[in-house]
């Protein structure tokens, strides 16, 4: 069940300033600028996002947040999340990228920089959003604002149930936008790299393959940040990992794991 709290503010909900100079960048968004209440997630481990229409081929360079405080409580970090549009039917897919986020602005715009390592789009959605950190108090997860009504941007991804569904609960979309540029299409295949992981998920045993000759840096995290596996390899390296839901980077691949 979700927690909804809705609230009355006054405070000026203008574009964040300072973002749209160049011709080649612009805002990708769909909520109607105008927060309506605060919402939360409290299933552990769960993840909420919202699909941002992209224009064309090129890289997020940030992305913008809008955190609340759900009765009366402050979060004290933001696990942040995008993913691609590659999954059934559209819907999320691949993670192209994760990260942390403290010291928080509320009831405002928040600014992500995620322009390293680069995250490529391609025409189509991407979904952008957050994982409930199940290592803190369910009162203090992170809550953000939403708008004035539901135009069915908003998903949710249960580990429980493994499959991506539509967020009917929340009373509006996420406050939740990206700062996107574009690139020629060379430009972008040349940032790819190739990482297969498998299977995913893995009753134990997973197996991480790289596509690159030259020796990959692999990190695996709890959600809540804490490092549990780190190493360089080339080809292919098999780990076994107790249950839960992992966060990996190897290279410039980033990604969830889940173990069940």
């Amino acid at each position: 069940m979700k927690v909804l709290f809705l609230a009355i503010a006054f405070v000026d909900f203008g574009e964040p300033g300072g973002l749209f100079a160049p011709q080649a960048i612009e805002t990708l968004r769909v909520d109607d600028g105008i927060p309506t209440g605060v919402a939360g997630l409290p299933i552990p481990g769960d993840i909420e996002l919202v699909g941002l229409p992209v224009p064309g081929f090129g890289r997020i360079k940030t992305l913008l947040y809008y955190p609340g405080r759900l009765l009366g409580f402050e979060t004290p970090i933001l696990h942040w999340f995008v993913f691609n549009d590659d999954g059934p039917g559209g819907l999320p897919g691949t993670p192209l990228g994760f990260g942390t986020a403290g010291s928080l602005y509320y009831d405002s715009w928040y600014a992500v920089d995620v322009s390293v390592p680069p995250i490529i789009v391609d025409p189509g959605y991407v979904y952008v959003g957050w994982m409930t950190d199940t290592s803190l108090n369910p009162l203090v997860w992170y809550q953000n604002w939403y708008d004035s009504g539901p135009d069915g941007y908003n998903y949710l991804f249960s580990i429980t149930d493994t499959a991506w569904v539509q967020d009917t609960i929340t009373p509006g979309d996420y406050m939740v936008r990206a700062i996107f540029e574009s690139i020629d299409v060379d430009e972008g295949e040349r940032e790819r790299e190739f990482l297969a992981v498998f299977p995913n998920p893995s009753l134990g045993e997973v197996v991480f393959l790289s596509g690159s000759e030259a020796p990959v840096s692999l990190r695996i995290y709890e959600p809540s940040g804490r490092l549990v596996f780190s190493r360089e390899f080339s080809g292919q390296v098999r780990i076994c990992l107790p249950q839960g839901v992992y966060l990996y980077k190897a290279g410039r691949t980033t990604g969830v794991l889940a173990v069940r």
